[in-house]
């Protein structure tokens, strides 16, 4: 009879819980995994002190194994008997990865939320950023009507702020102006748009690309139940299937934008915490690299201030392959895009190249050079290909995160402009915030995204070329720039060293010399992250009461709502910021009247909401607020409600 060597565990029936011993009994593990590498278990040791804490971020350098140390936290929760465990991966590719990774440690994983292994704490299920947001998800979406919505108990969100455009699409409406509800919602608000600018509405109609307009407030808050009536016929269409239920019951939260393309509805902010059981979760752990702005976590998955402010990080920032970052204009301001690229082609005859470009049609610029050019579908063969051996230039349209390329997969990274607004609201908002340090810092958070693509551990590296005047711009300014990643601020700033001393000619011979292991290169690479550490997580004051200001208003609290909003516009210096929010706070303010019968005058000073508002170099006139024929405030952005 077999013996059951189980009942001789020196800690009894319970199984450990401490992460590096919950490690060490993974007996499964594949060689070459005897041991945690030290960040790894700098980072456990200091998650497993304050676990107990809802929400936790980790932050480590690409290519630390963040993976493995989200895989010990939860399976140390498990042992815990904080369970169910969910691995949130970006995407299905990367999810795929995360189990392999599971597989090797000997750490049992399913992909079947519903199996018995999840629920009953047996196994970790990954899945994606896709399964776990959405209107219908098992997890408690809010258009999911089951009884008892699938559990979680800790959960591990991975990559989180490659998580967030997915979270961003998932939370809101998207209905194509193809769609029978799109000519049916223009035949609604037709009239106010039409008051609002005859000569927005004409280039709206006559389908000019690049025409905008966000329905007037009054009109939004005015017609809610007709939008509700209209959407509900639809709500079985896959336009709408996923995303209206985030969004139906909570309108006066919510802003709407035609464009010849489609109509939008979007939440100020996503209502993650509309899914039921990731807002009952007892842990919440967000895994992040070192990137500009952690206020997406407050924003976005409604994590408190001081959680997003106090990351847990290892004691050195400097495991980091080595980088060098050239801007190729900087060494020659009148060399041309083509010949550049005539330089990158003859790179690619001993090294794989990528590219990262912002559109299909900036990738257009490449057809002549690139070997392959492929959007999200082709990523997963295009990254395989890459790793098997030589294919040239390989060009990657808009898809600035969430891609592996270690070692001889890329040797050379050409990131070929910021990616660019792609939904109807961000293009308003880079419209409206153009210059200001909000959009700045999203662009830089994108561009550092981008350039972690090419090293994936400490013993990587690569060559980062900068093509565009855009990229440029954003990283020519000292407290943009103070805002990346202590490594990559250290390698830009000797990258900007070195470029002084070379011109266009000698591009490609250092380049070479660099790939090539020069021992110069080397010591002054290692040099310059020495005794470098990490900062506290990063995040604009405003951004925690814009948050508290949308919770507020999607249960209708709008006074509060009011205020949390007003405190967060008082926090902000920049006037094309405080702007944008002031239009926000007028959102809120209508709705806040209809239900009192008055406006709040103890700020406002009127019976009005703002009107004419100057909002960065745009300015809204009265009737996009309130079309009546009442006389409005006057408003500027440089002054407070």
């Amino acid at each position: 009879m077999p013996v059951d060597f189980r009942r001789f565990r020196s800690g009894g029936d319970k199984p450990p819980i401490v992460p590096r011993d919950v490690f060490n009994s993974l007996s499964g593990r594949a060689p070459g995994f005897g041991y945690l590498r030290d960040v790894q278990g700098q980072v456990l040791e200091a998650w497993y002190a304050r676990r107990d804490e809802r929400d936790l971020a980790i932050k480590m350098n690409t290519g630390t194994g963040k993976t493995v140390v989200g895989l010990l936290a939860l399976r140390s929760s498990l042992n815990e008997n904080v369970g169910p465990a969910l691995y949130v991966a970006p995407d299905k590719f990367l999810a795929e990865q995360a189990a392999s990774q599971a597989a090797i440690l000997g750490i049992r994983t399913t992909d079947d939320p519903e199996s018995i292994s999840y629920q009953a704490g047996s196994e970790i299920c990954i899945t994606n950023i896709y399964a776990l947001v959405n209107g219908l998800s098992k997890f408690g979406g809010p258009g999911n009507y089951r009884v008892d919505p699938l559990a979680i108990g800790s959960v591990v969100i991975d990559d989180a702020h490659a998580c967030v455009r997915t979270v961003e699409e998932q939370t809101a409406v998207r209905i194509p102006s193809d769609h029978d509800a799109y000519s049916r919602m223009m035949r609604i608000f037709r009239s106010d748009l039409h008051a609002q600018s005859i000569s927005q509405l004409s280039d709206l109609e006559a389908s000019v690309p690049q025409a905008l307009m966000r329905v007037p407030i009054s009109a939004w808050v005015d017609k809610i139940e007709d939008v509700i009536g209209c959407l509900q016929e639809y709500r079985e269409d896959d336009c709408l299937k996923f995303s209206l239920p985030f969004v139906k019951d909570i309108m006066p939260a919510c802003q709407a934008i035609f464009s010849p393309q489609s109509l939008e509805i979007r939440p100020f902010c996503p209502p993650t915490n509309r899914v039921a059981s990731l807002e009952q979760a007892k842990r919440c752990l967000y895994l992040t690299a070192t990137l500009a702005d952690d206020s997406v976590l407050v924003t976005h998955f409604g994590v408190s201030e001081d959680a997003a402010k106090s990351p847990i990080t290892p004691s050195s920032a400097a495991d980091v392959g080595d980088r060098l970052i050239l801007s190729p204009r900087e060494l020659d301001p009148r060399v041309s895009d083509e010949t550049i690229r005539q330089v990158v082609k003859k790179l690619s005859v001993n090294h794989n190249v990528v590219v990262l470009v912002p559109s299909w049609r900036r990738s257009a610029l490449w057809q002549d050079y690139a070997d392959q050019v492929v959007g999200a579908e082709q990523i997963a063969v295009a990254v395989n290909a890459l790793k098997s051996g030589h294919v040239g230039i390989v060009v990657f349209v808009n898809k600035y995160d969430g891609v592996d390329l270690p070692d001889d997969a890329c040797r050379v990274l050409v990131i070929d402009g910021v990616p660019e607004a792609i939904n109807n609201t961000e293009r308003r908002e880079a419209e409206i915030l153009g210059g200001s340090d909000v959009l700045a810092y999203r662009k830089l958070q994108r561009i550092e995204q981008g350039m972690g693509r090419g090293v994936r551990s400490a013993e990587d590296y690569c060559v980062v070329l900068l093509l565009g005047a855009s990229l440029a711009t954003v990283l020519s300014k000292s407290r943009i720039r103070d805002r990346l990643g202590p490594a990559t601020k250290a390698q830009l700033e000797l990258s900007m060293d070195v470029s002084r001393e070379l011109g266009l000619a000698d591009l490609t011979g250092v380049v070479e010399q660099c790939l090539d292991r020069d021992e110069g290169w080397l010591e002054v690479s290692r040099e310059c992250l020495a005794g470098i550490s990490y900062a506290g997580g990063s995040t604009e004051p405003f951004q925690r009461f814009y948050r508290e200001a949308f919770e507020a208003a999607t249960t209708e609290q709008f006074e509060l709502a009011c205020d949390n909003l007003r405190n967060g516009i008082d926090s902000v210096e920049d006037d094309t910021t405080k702007g944008w929010l002031q239009e926000h706070l007028a959102t809120y303010m209508l709705p806040h009247q209809s239900h009192s019968g008055t406006t709040d005058a103890r700020r406002s000073g009127s019976t009005q909401p703002p009107g004419n508002e100057a909002i960065g170099r745009h300015c809204v006139s009265a009737s996009f607020i309130d079309d009546s024929s009442s006389p409005a405030m006057p408003f500027n952005a440089k002054t407070s409600l």
